[in-house]
């Protein structure tokens, strides 16, 4: 029996998948997008994974991801949906300054009003990144950053009054100091802290978590400071035994996938190249599933800075497509199997 909440939730998220249809700029014929509704895919899907060549059965489809698979984590989600609280919870993590409320920052040992708080950070030289508790995508976030002629949000001055009226979300936002990414990943795109999306499912059978799938996100020119792949970020499949890279894909552009072998800003070479202390990756992040295996489908954001590896956040329902934009997730091992337990398919 589907309680109450439940079907509300429901009903929430298949709007969600609704309101994104129609705001899809992709040009698709009337017969794809039947092929593509009557089979749960946003029309979108049509193109991301060619399904002209491709076979639907082998992908999850978006309606699964938007409305079933956020059930696999009811009980435990929060732990990682809430910024804050996954702050708190987790090791290995870039530690927050505080969470901001109601105009106040409230930080590990005092609260403060947050312009002043934020005022004294950037008189120290800090740049600043404020983030929203929950969601994800990059959306919402600001960048602070105080030069010779001011202080500025996200490259244009602000007055405290202004930064006041940025930070309405009731549920509040989480401050970080601006994280200095070194070495690898860095050199791809220094403009935007470059992170891996790793995923970990739980085995049904065995209780031990496995990586099915992984790729790394790299900013670009037109992303800006962040390298989410639908800002215009680059998505780059890895192979998960040998942590070596494809080639990178940016979300559709003129209705078609743009494939990279090397960075279009930068010229740096991705096709091919290896992550280094890739097995020490997934040793950590195996390590932090199998802790915490009562949230069974977790996407971890990875930030790689030279030899050090921090996980920034998590995601209870991982975007899909730019997984599947590299490799169907229902052809790997063990994920078919995974989602049925789950009463995903």
């Amino acid at each position: 029996m589907i309680s109450l909440k439940d079907r509300f939730v429901r009903l929430k998220n298949t709007l969600r998948l609704i309101r994104k249809e129609r705001k899809s700029s992709v040009s698709t014929s009337f017969w794809q997008k039947v092929f593509c509704y009557s089979r749960g895919f946003l029309s979108e899907s049509y193109v991301i994974y060619n399904f002209k060549e491709n076979n639907h059965k082998d992908y999850l489809s978006d309606y699964r991801r938007f409305v079933k698979t956020p059930f696999i984590n009811t009980n435990f989600g929060y732990l990682i949906d809430n910024k804050f609280i996954f702050d708190l919870y987790f090791s290995n993590t870039i530690k927050s300054l505080g969470l901001i409320n109601s105009g106040l920052l409230f930080a590990k040992d005092e609260v403060k009003p947050l312009t002043t708080a934020i005022n004294e950070l950037l008189s120290k030289g800090c740049s600043l990144v404020i983030k929203p508790l929950g969601g994800g995508g990059g959306f919402g976030i600001l960048f602070l950053k105080s030069t010779p002629s001011g202080n500025y949000i996200n490259d244009e001055s602000y007055s405290d009054e202004s930064l006041r009226s940025k930070l309405k979300d009731p549920k509040g936002y989480i401050l970080y100091n601006h994280f200095n990414q070194l070495g690898f990943s860095n050199s791809f795109y220094p403009q935007a802290l470059n992170t891996l999306r790793v995923v970990t499912m739980i085995n049904p059978k065995t209780q031990e978590p496995f990586i099915p799938i992984a790729v790394h996100r790299f900013g670009t020119f037109k992303s800006g400071n962040v390298d989410n792949w639908s800002s215009g970020g680059l998505s780059a499949g890895i192979d998960v035994d040998t942590g070596k890279m494809g080639k990178a894909v940016a979300y559709l552009r003129k209705d078609k996938l743009e494939w990279q072998s090397v960075h279009p800003d930068t010229g740096k070479q991705i096709e091919g190249v290896v992550i280094p202390n890739w097995l020490k990756v997934k040793e950590i992040i195996l390590q932090t599933a199998r802790k915490t295996s009562m949230i069974p489908y977790v996407g971890w954001d990875v930030v790689l800075s030279n030899d050090d590896v921090f996980i920034l956040e998590a995601n209870t329902n991982s975007d899909v497509n730019l997984l599947q934009v590299h490799k169907p997730l229902l052809t790997i091992p063990g994920v078919r199997e995974f989602f049925k337990s789950k009463g995903v398919l």
